[in-house]
């Protein structure tokens, strides 16, 4: 059974939230940045704050860690140096604490452009400390928001869970069959402007409906933010899997 949780990369907590209403405990979380830091700490009270994911070292056993690595040297709006990038290095960070812990259970969020510019990289460091991987990418209107906002999760987990079940088992079934009809797909045939931490409140305000006191941090931390909806869903995924191919 899937009970505890750590969060690398936290940001604001959107996949502690979703860890939280998958019935998860979330015992750490790692977050550079301070304002997000003071986030996490009034929202996830009880979990362990570490700082700097490169002076983090070996932090308590959990059975699912979750983590959005840093995407600029990845995305378009970055130089496309890949993982190897000044920012996205911190992969290897993030396989490292993988490796220390050994968590039954890792979900990597980033770009779909991750797909283009290092995926066959982190599957094959992945590969080297045990692990196999499922991965998918996931649309905020697949989850009836009006905005695309579309990442690529990667699944993970020990290589001897797939060579030992029986049959096909994939992590990712239909939302529907997970989350039940709360959830609709957005048509998004209209055109929306590009939601970004460059944005001006303004337009964000005008577009997504947020307060006219909103800040640039506010304004970046949502920008980076997991739907928690989103880490919801994937970790019933998880869940549900787990029960399948412990039988």
């Amino acid at each position: 059974m899937i009970t505890t949780h750590g969060g690398l990369f936290e940001g604001i907590g959107g996949f502690s939230l979703g860890a939280k209403r998958c019935g998860l405990t979330t015992k750490w979380i790692c977050e550079l940045d301070k304002y997000r830091r003071n986030i996490l700490r009034k929202n996830i009270s009880d979990a362990h704050q570490f700082k700097n994911i490169r002076t983090t070292k070996s932090p308590p056993p959990v059975d699912l860690i979750t983590g959005g690595f840093p995407c600029q040297n990845i995305s378009t709006a970055g130089g496309r140096s890949g993982i190897i990038g000044t920012e996205s290095q911190l992969w290897f960070e993030y396989l490292r604490i993988i490796y220390e812990v050994q968590p039954r259970y890792v979900i990597i969020e980033n770009s779909t452009q991750l797909r283009n510019a290092g995926i066959e990289f982190i599957l094959y460091d992945l590969s080297k400390i045990g692990y196999d991987a499922e991965w998918e990418c996931l649309q905020a209107s697949q989850f009836g928001y009006r905005h695309k906002r579309e990442r690529c999760f990667i699944v993970a987990y020990p290589s001897e869970i797939r060579r030992n079940q029986i049959g096909n088992v994939q992590i990712f079934k239909e939302i529907n069959e997970i989350l039940g009809d709360t959830y609709r797909p957005v048509d998004l045939s209209m055109p929306i402007k590009r939601f970004n931490r460059a944005t001006n409140s303004n337009d964000v305000r005008n577009n997504y409906g947020f307060s006219k006191g909103l800040d640039r941090n506010r304004i970046a931390a949502i920008g980076d933010a997991v739907s928690p909806d989103i880490a919801e869903y994937i970790i019933k995924c998880i869940k549900l899997f787990d029960s399948i191919t412990k039988k």
